[in-house]
């Protein structure tokens, strides 16, 4: 058993994630994995903006403009890789997420989305027709 300050061991966590030797595996090195997509998911240009959150296995991520999606990153990648062959790959499969990503589901089911009708829809009573 490790000893020593919270902040001693975030460090050397830090240190030995960002090394690229080493492999996940178990528990904690499955949350060390998930940290670290985190990180990879943050500094990914397509996401500014966006909101990203480790959910057990599941990386979920709500893009600026509504969208979202999720998938399972240790499903899809050899955690024993190096660190740079997962990076890339982690990067290639947020770029598909983002492509593919879907309207959030709004309040009143999925055709709502997050926020409202989408782009040229319009409003109208009930028993009328909208005009374009």
């Amino acid at each position: 058993m490790r000893t020593g300050t919270i902040g001693h061991d975030i460090r050397h966590a830090v240190d030995e994630r960002t090394s690229g030797t080493q492999a996940f595996s178990g528990d904690n090195e499955h949350m060390a994995f998930m940290d670290w997509a985190v990180e990879v998911a943050a500094a990914h240009p397509e996401l500014k903006g966006a909101f990203i959150n480790a959910d057990g296995e599941w990386l979920d991520i709500l893009l600026a403009d509504g969208r979202t999606f999720r998938f399972r990153p240790a499903q899809l990648m050899d955690a024993s890789k190096p660190e740079a062959v997962r990076r890339e790959l982690l990067t290639r499969l947020i770029s598909i997420g983002v492509s593919r990503a879907e309207a959030a589901p709004g309040p009143d089911g999925p055709e709502s989305g997050a926020n409202g009708p989408g782009p040229g829809a319009r409003e109208s009573s009930p028993g009328t027709k909208a005009r374009s």
